[in-house]
């Protein structure tokens, strides 16, 4: 019986990802070049789905030409939603339910067949069939708005980071997760810039992030935000000016860059409040190591299961703990009515953006740390 894969799911970066590695394990590297290889676009712009289908059909039909084997790829097909919702219908098999038949059946010896495209549901006797007789490969992206987010995608980056060769510092893990969020192909190519930037290294730290990761909006925002919280007055001010410089080259003169900057501050001094109310409910002492979070108690976890701090990743709860214990209670309200202040003066026009954005900071970083609350 012949071989099959299918490639699928959301990560649409992941997907074309996996199946051109699959492919050119096959083939070689380029693939087209080998006379084994059939390739249908499944995403050509000239063919609707039910012909490029018929086309696939064909070859997978059809013996090898001047070759012992034959492989052949169904290329990014966009139109499994659509052709298998149509499956059936009236009574009348489409080509997709023909596709099925053959690979239920078992594929000939000598024939390969590789399929990728989006979203193939799971629950279609196609999905099913491939299952049965061959290798599937899904790749979703990651949930922001799930609760295990954050745990998730912490552990996703580790992984990735080791499938490169590397390894990588948990504040350097966190660093990418907030700037980059769940982009997966924002976040190899990262890695592979660091991967390159390093060299002879394979270890990466927050620094390195910071100086060789592109300089994203995200990026600057998150600078920005981490430099209010240590107080860190030169750093903010350099931030201020690189993102305002930086947006006003791309978008005119626009409030938005100095808006998109203080709404990451005000996510971090607003995750800081959250963090400092779910500490005292989870009863985390004045000054937590590490291994208080890694060593939590399965029944505590159970009993306070919809606490935040137990649902990340233990070292980010660490931080988190940490980071918002640098200010008192009153420092925090203090903090936080300046941001407001600052978003009326940018959402009103009241003030010169970058003026209100380094009065923030003066505000916000200026004052002494004081004892822990």
């Amino acid at each position: 019986m012949g071989k099959l894969f299918l490639i699928t799911g959301n990560d649409d970066f992941a997907v074309k990802n996996q199946v051109r590695e699959i492919v050119c394990n096959l083939c070689g590297d380029p693939p087209d070049d080998n006379p084994e290889l059939e390739i249908i676009r499944g995403d050509s712009d000239d063919l609707k789905p039910e012909e490029i289908l018929t086309a696939c059909y064909a070859a997978i039909q059809t013996p090898p030409f001047l070759c012992a084997e034959k492989k052949v790829w169904l290329k990014h097909f966009q139109h499994f939603e659509k052709v298998l919702e149509n499956s059936g219908k009236d009574g009348k098999a489409g080509r997709i339910d023909d596709i099925t038949a053959l690979i239920k059946a078992g594929l000939p010896d000598d024939v390969t067949l590789i399929i990728d495209g989006p979203d193939i549901d799971k629950r279609k006797a196609f999905f099913k069939a491939c299952k049965d007789q061959g290798e599937i490969f899904i790749f979703e992206k990651a949930d922001i708005t799930s609760r295990d987010f954050s745990r998730n995608q912490f552990v996703r980056i580790q992984d990735l980071a080791a499938k490169a060769g590397l390894t990588i510092e948990p504040d350097a893990v966190s660093y990418l997760m907030e700037t980059i969020g769940s982009d997966s192909g924002r976040l190899t190519t990262e890695l592979e810039k660091l991967s390159c930037f390093l060299l002879p290294r394979k270890d990466i730290s927050l620094q390195d992030c910071k100086n060789i990761c592109s300089r994203t909006p995200e990026a600057i925002s998150w600078d920005f935000a981490k430099a209010l919280t240590a107080r860190d007055i030169p750093r903010a001010l350099e931030m201020v000016d690189t993102l305002v410089q930086q947006l006003r080259n791309e978008r005119g003169n626009s409030s938005n860059s100095e808006l998109s900057l203080l709404h990451q501050a005000v996510s971090t001094f607003q995750e800081m409040v959250q963090t400092r109310c779910a500490a005292a409910e989870l009863g985390v002492p004045p000054r937590p190591s590490k291994n208080w979070f890694y060593n939590l108690r399965e029944d505590v976890k159970a009993a306070h299961a919809d606490n935040f701090l137990v649902r990340i990743h233990p070292f980010r709860a660490y931080m988190l703990c940490e980071n918002a214990a640098s200010f008192s209670d009153l420092e925090l309200v203090n903090a936080m009515n300046a941001l407001l202040n600052a978003n009326r003066q940018l959402v009103s026009g009241g003030a010169e953006p970058r003026l209100a954005l380094e009065q923030l900071v003066l505000r916000v970083a200026g004052t002494r740390p004081s004892a822990r609350a």
